[in-house]
């Protein structure tokens, strides 16, 4: 009857050898591109989305 809302927030969780690989290259680019770490993650994922249009729209 009533619609469950989108979550604002999600949470990731690193294993541990993973922390010190993600974590320097994180703070680098935040701090060479200005953004935070919600920025960067979006950045991401659209840059990862549009990669992935273009490649499929090769393929037709």
């Amino acid at each position: 009857m009533f619609e469950t809302p989108v979550k604002q927030q999600r949470h990731v969780t690193y294993k541990r050898r993973e922390v010190k690989i993600y974590k320097p290259m994180e703070e680098t680019l935040m701090d060479e591109l200005g953004l935070t770490y919600s920025d960067l993650v979006k950045k991401g994922v659209r840059n990862l989305w549009n990669k992935r249009q273009q490649e499929k729209a090769l393929t037709l």
